[in-house]
């Protein structure tokens, strides 16, 4: 039986930046050499507050999620993007490609 070992990644910032972007890698090395797309869903808050111990000169702060960027597809090479992005009134609207919808998030 194979058991996965996932280490957390540490980061330290020396000043906060006004837009902090995360990227999550959503894709992993098989067995065999070929890249594919990790399928578990991933939950984040609306509001991300970075503590001291990520940034220890400035203290904890707080960053309100205003927008996502999705990938479509099984596999790094073929897919599609879309981009969320939160309006005035607590809506979001999609944008894909030419065409945008407003949605509930």
């Amino acid at each position: 039986q194979h058991l996965e070992v996932v280490r957390p990644e540490v980061v330290r910032l020396e000043v906060a930046p006004e837009v902090l972007a995360v990227h999550l890698a959503r894709f992993r090395w098989s067995a065999e050499g070929r890249l594919g797309k990790l399928g578990q869903p991933v939950a984040f808050p609306p509001r991300l507050v970075v503590g001291k111990g990520t940034c220890p000169t400035e203290g904890p702060v707080q960053y309100d999620l205003f927008a996502t960027v999705s990938h479509h597809g099984d596999s790094p090479d073929r897919g599609h993007y879309t981009a969320d992005v939160a309006q005035p009134g607590g809506r979001w609207a999609r944008f894909d490609d030419y065409i945008w919808n407003r949605k509930r998030r």
